[in-house]
């Protein structure tokens, strides 16, 4: 048997106690003393053994390939409450220490987005000897694999911790389709539309039945036909990114029609496809066999154009398509990371959602965001007053009257990746026109008269990240000044709520009762909230709420951040709307823990505060006409095309451990959606239950795959049943509870 040219090491990798004192002690006094306030005195109780701190990896060669340790929240669920405080424990400080010390790293790599480091306590930027950020990185180079639809996050890992981010790629984007039950629905359709008389009759009642049974909505024939129809183009990742896997036959098709859905800079080629078959380009987003004409002739055109058919496609989408095909081809994620390694240059690129911006090819390369002092742009000022007119007429269709205020959740990634569609919502709330000077880097904020505007200025509560602060600093300064503008008006209150709530709070508020501008205190990046969903410690959603709360009062105006816990629950008391934009195919509602963190916070919040729930609606701009959807229904269509869906199941789990790993954590943030919105229907538990542990088939698959998360997904469905937000029969639960003990064994028999 030949002997391998490396050996693996065996694990078990620690560092004594009376070394990591020594490592330890060089810590200022000061910073010693908030470690051991939370986390004890040396060497704590994370990861030790036997008076040894564990260091979780392998040592193969010359190489360490180690997990990056937990913040400590999980092994503590009681720090869970106060998770925004936390510096990093023993163990992680530790585990740093060794790679830095005694294996004497040439450099560090962080494998994907994101890590935990760049996020602990420190100053924001220039960090210094005294920020977690800088100890825990030393003088080790530093490279970090990242999305490349993530530019805000990564800036922070080269802010924060000195990295340069060499760029991967997404998966492809495929339709999400139709399967099961919904094809049997779609046939019935089909079926009635060509039935007559008493046949038809008998397919009504056969299609509502059908629809019933799958909980969509059933007054209207048309209801199911239209959802299923959007169901069918949504777009979805196909399973996870591979390394150095360069899109090629349908999947590139797949891609390049995705990018043509759009107007760009050149005409979208759905447009004119559309236009020549007689149906407008608006029509595509409501009438399906408008959609489906069109897309068959998009696609196959372009399959024709790839195999070698220049005619295929009119000349300029041809050009534009040469461009984008050849910077994919250049893309060199491998050898963009050993070019760094090997000390030279990387060439820098654009980084954002590629559907969006298919600028960002070629990966591979060291990727940044682009100037946000030129956010918000002309387009997302278009977009952005667009999508404020359609909520405005949406909520007065409905109540008869115009919202107060509009609880507004704003992220560092949406503002870049929409070129500030967010920023611009604002500035329309408010009736306050950007005007541009000599240059797109200079602006001046003017009042849009009541006359022109038509409707009363519109009161908005914003909150924000940290990461948007980081990145975003000169829009909060437009925000601030763009409320400033409009408080100052004088105006009839009943025209002009932010002046209205801006008296009403002078009082109790004299300094600050025209702030508006909300987020975590400034050295944290998130809440607490996030932390006590995952431990599962919380016991009632006002819990989460007090989590929310103490972790988002901050307020940011006139270049201070200071505590205001009282005007942040005075705003919130008159918020009527909260609303968020969905920007990217990537992500769908049910695939961040963000989403339930930030926007079901807000949300949650209002509610406890108002005595009942504010309207909570989703701008979706992943399409060719923006969307307004109840959350409810951005819940719904994300778990039918994706959680559920058999296609996306699969693709997921082609990749070992991470496939059921992604569909636990979906599940898990199901339940912090449900907690924080109340727009998770019970049918979605159910279904839940049904696909992934009631099958046998897939039981087995999920545990294969990854048995730890085949576990946490039984153990989430169980709390999900615990906490009332589904009820099971009695023999359903039993069936749970042996799955439960079926994947736990298996974990004994194989550990």
């Amino acid at each position: 048997m030949n002997t391998p040219e490396w050996q693996v090491a065996p694990p078990g990798i620690a560092v004594d106690a009376e070394v990591y004192r020594r490592w330890y002690h060089e810590l200022p006094r000061e910073l010693r003393a908030e470690v051991e306030r939370h986390w004890g005195e040396p060497p704590g109780t994370i990861m030790v053994s036997q008076g040894r701190i564990m260091i979780p990896g392998v040592v193969a060669d010359n190489v360490f390939i180690g997990v990056q340790p937990s913040r400590g929240v999980h092994e503590n669920p009681e720090k869970a409450y106060h998770d925004k405080e936390l510096p990093p424990h023993h163990q992680y400080l530790g585990f740093y220490w060794w790679l830095q010390k005694e294996f004497r790293a040439d450099c560090i790599i962080h494998w994907g987005m994101h890590g935990t480091l760049e996020f602990t306590k420190g100053k924001e930027a220039p960090v210094s000897r005294r920020c977690f950020p800088d100890i825990l990185i030393g003088d080790l180079p530093h490279l970090y694999y990242y999305w490349v639809g993530n530019p805000s996050e990564s800036t922070i890992a080269k802010r924060r911790s000195y990295a340069v981010t060499v760029s991967h790629a997404s998966p492809p984007v495929i339709a999400a389709g139709l399967y099961g039950e919904y094809l049997e629905l779609e046939e019935l359709l089909a079926e009635y539309r060509k039935a007559e008389g008493r046949d038809k009759e008998t397919l009504a009642g056969a299609i509502k039945e059908k629809a019933q049974a799958l909980s969509m909505p059933t007054e209207d024939l048309a209801e199911p036909e239209v959802y299923l129809y959007r169901m069918k183009r949504r777009l979805i990742p196909k399973g996870l990114h591979v390394l150095d896997r360069q899109l090629e036959g349908e999947d590139l098709v797949n891609y390049l029609a995705a990018l043509v859905r759009f107007d760009r800079e050149v005409p979208s080629f759905y447009r004119m496809v559309a236009e020549r078959t007689g149906f407008s380009y608006e029509s595509l987003a409501r009438e399906p066999e408008a959609f489906v004409a069109v897309d068959r002739e998009v696609h196959q055109a372009i399959g024709r154009w790839l195999a070698g058919d220049e005619m295929a496609l009119p000349p300029e989408i041809g050009r534009y398509l040469v461009g984008v095909k050849e910077n994919i081809a250049r893309s060199q994620e491998s050898a963009g990371l050993l070019t760094v390694l090997d000390g030279r240059y990387l060439l820098p690129n654009l980084a954002g959602d590629p559907v969006r911006s298919p600028e960002v090819y070629p990966v591979g390369r060291n990727m940044y965001e682009f100037d946000p002092r030129l956010i918000p742009t002309p387009l997302a000022l278009r977009r952005g007053e667009e999508a404020v007119k359609v909520i405005l007429e949406r909520f007065y269709r409905t109540h008869g009257r115009y919202p107060e205020t509009i609880g507004m959740v704003l992220w560092g990634f949406e503002t870049l990746s929409t070129g500030g569609e967010t920023i611009a919502q604002i500035l329309a709330y408010l009736g306050v026109r950007l005007v541009r000077k000599e240059s797109p880097w200079f602006k001046e904020l003017e009042l849009i008269p009541l006359e022109e505007l038509g409707r009363p200025r519109i009161d908005v509560l914003v909150t924000i990240c940290g990461i948007f602060r980081d990145i975003c600093g000169p829009q909060i300064e437009v925000i601030n000044q763009a409320v400033e503008l409009a408080a100052s008006a004088e105006e009839p209150e009943e025209m002009n709520f932010v002046r209205k709530h801006s008296l009403e709070m002078a009082a109790e508020h004299e300094n600050t009762s025209r702030a508006r501008v909300f987020g975590p205190q400034a050295t944290e990046y998130a809440t607490s909230m996030r932390a006590l969903v995952e431990s599962g410690v919380w016991r009632e959603e006002k819990e989460l709420v007090e989590s929310y709360d103490s972790s988002m009062c901050y307020c940011y105006h006139r270049g201070k951040v200071q505590e205001n816990r009282a005007l942040f629950t005075g705003l919130a008391s008159t918020v009527d709307v909260v609303s968020q934009v969905r920007h990217s195919t990537e992500y769908e509602f049910t695939d961040l823990d963000h989403y339930y963190e930030f926007f079901g916070g807000l949300s949650r919040s209002v509610a406890e505060k108002k005595g009942k729930a504010p309207e909570q609606w989703v701008v979706d701009a992943t399409e060719e006409i923006t969307e307004v959807a109840d959350v409810g229904l951005a819940i719904d269509r994300a778990v039918r095309t994706r959680l559920f869906n058999p296609g996306w199941i699969d693709e997921m789990l082609k990749h070992k451990h991470h496939g059921a790993q992604k569909i636990a954590e979906r599940i898990e943030y199901l339940i912090g959606l449900k907690a924080t919105t109340d727009r998770v229907d019970e049918w979605v538990f159910r279904e839940a239950v049904r696909c992934f542990l009631l099958d046998q088939e897939m039981r087995r698959r999920l545990a294969e795959n990854n048995r730890f998360a085949a576990l946490k997904i039984a153990n989430k469905l169980g709390e999900a049943l615990q906490r009332g937000y589904m009820g099971l029969s009695e023999e359903e639960h039993g069936k749970l509870v042996e799955a439960a003990l079926e994947i736990e064994a298996r974990i004994e028999e194989e550990t």
